[in-house]
């Protein structure tokens, strides 16, 4: 399914100071870039301010999910 495979699923700290973590979902292992992450979900905050949503916790990682699912 993927090009290539994994032999250390630790995270991973790039010289830029960048953090990439890994996860395991369901048979799957899946990649995290940290600063992606947190600039998706600081978009999605931009989003709802701008459309009067209030915003809680769980609303947000809701749609980050969903984001990610895209």
């Amino acid at each position: 399914m993927y090009p290539f495979q994994l032999d250390n699923a630790d995270h991973y700290m790039g010289k830029n100071g960048e953090l990439v973590q890994f996860y395991v979902y369901g048979s799957n292992n899946i990649a995290v870039w940290v600063k992606s992450r947190d600039l998706q979900k600081e978009l999605i905050r931009q989003v709802c301010k701008s459309k009067s949503i209030t915003l809680s916790e769980d609303l947000l990682n809701y749609n980050y999910c969903l984001l990610q699912k895209k």
